[in-house]
C-alpha cells in the first residue's frame, strides 16, 4: 500500500515537468491576430530550462517593419534539457 502511494505521490510531482508551457508576447496591439504562419521558426534548447545553447532571436533582421506577436513554447524536456519553439510573427 505504502509503495502505491508513493508511486502515486511521484507521478503528482512529475507530471507539471511535462506540461507544455505557452507564452505569447503581443509587441503591436494592433497585429491581425488571424495570421497562423510565422515569419520566424526556431527550435530551441535550453539548459535547466533558464540556460539557452542559441543565441537570442535578432527581431530587427526578422522583422524589418517591426514584430507583432514573439511565441515561446516549451514542447517537452528530457532530463535537464528543454526543448522549446519561438515563433516570431511580423505586421
Amino acid at each position: 500500500m505504502n509503495r502505491i502511494i508513493m508511486l502515486l505521490l511521484l507521478v503528482a510531482l512529475a507530471l507539471p515537468a511535462l506540461g507544455c508551457y505557452h507564452n505569447q508576447v503581443i509587441m503591436a496591439p494592433d497585429y491581425d491576430p488571424s495570421v497562423d504562419i510565422a515569419d520566424e521558426e526556431d527550435l530551441r534548447l535550453h539548459l535547466f530550462g533558464l540556460f539557452p545553447l542559441q543565441q537570442d532571436v535578432n527581431l530587427q533582421e526578422v522583422c524589418a517593419n517591426g514584430a507583432g506577436v514573439v511565441e515561446s513554447r516549451v514542447l517537452f524536456r528530457i532530463g535537464i534539457v528543454d526543448f522549446s519553439q519561438t515563433r516570431t510573427y511580423c505586421k
